[in-house]
């Protein structure tokens, strides 16, 4: 059976490089207890993305298979696995075409990435597990403040990637973080090969 992982990577700085890694002004044990709040409430079966069969087991839309935040690289990224053969969403998928498979994969995206918190259901609202997942049962105004500053962090820099496997074949989509969508398909291709922000000549 496999082992779901959570891998929390707090590079604090760039040393190997020569420069110094400007941390964010933000309490990084506190992101740290947050996102293995949060990798509980996507994991799967007990807590899948969404479902069949009451929401649970084999019948579940995505299940998080991995939960990495690297400063390195300016970006959390929520990495989940489709239920290509139980699941209606993706009937038939192996069979489309190239186009359709992106097509669908790119909608279960966007679904998915609302459903994180990543993508907001309208302009400006986003109500996501990132959202509704709670930090503490405590509250007051400065834990309240510090709280929604944690959430939003998670939401500013959160990647999300979903994949369907077919044998040696996988079949990717992921969400960065200028909230651009891309799709691509393979025996290599894998949600872990993504560019959190994409350079251009203005940066």
């Amino acid at each position: 059976m496999r082992q779901i992982i959570i891998v929390i990577l707090l590079l604090i700085s760039s040393v190997c490089f020569g420069t110094e890694k400007k941390q964010p002004d933000i309490d990084l044990e506190k992101v740290e207890s947050f996102l293995s709040r949060l990798y509980s409430e996507l994991k799967c079966p007990s807590y899948p993305v969404f479902g069949g069969n009451g929401g649970k087991g084999s019948n579940a839309f995505a299940c998080i298979y991995s939960l990495t935040y690297n400063l390195e690289k300016e970006g959390i990224l929520f990495a989940f696995t489709a239920n290509s053969k139980n699941h209606k969403q993706f009937e038939g998928f192996l069979d489309m075409s190239r186009k359709e498979r992106e097509e669908t994969l790119l909608h279960a995206l966007g679904s998915l990435a609302m459903y994180t918190g990543a993508l907001p259901v309208r302009e400006g609202l986003y109500v996501g597990k990132i959202q509704r997942t709670p930090m503490t049962h405590v509250y007051n105004d400065e834990i309240l403040d510090a709280n929604i500053k944690i959430h939003d962090f998670v939401r500013d820099n959160a990647v999300v990637g979903i994949r369907v496997i077919d044998g040696d074949m996988r079949y990717v989509a992921f969400l960065d973080l200028n909230h651009d969508m891309h799709y691509k398909e393979g025996i290599h291709a894998s949600v872990l090969d993504f560019e959190a922000r994409p350079t251009s000549e203005s940066d």
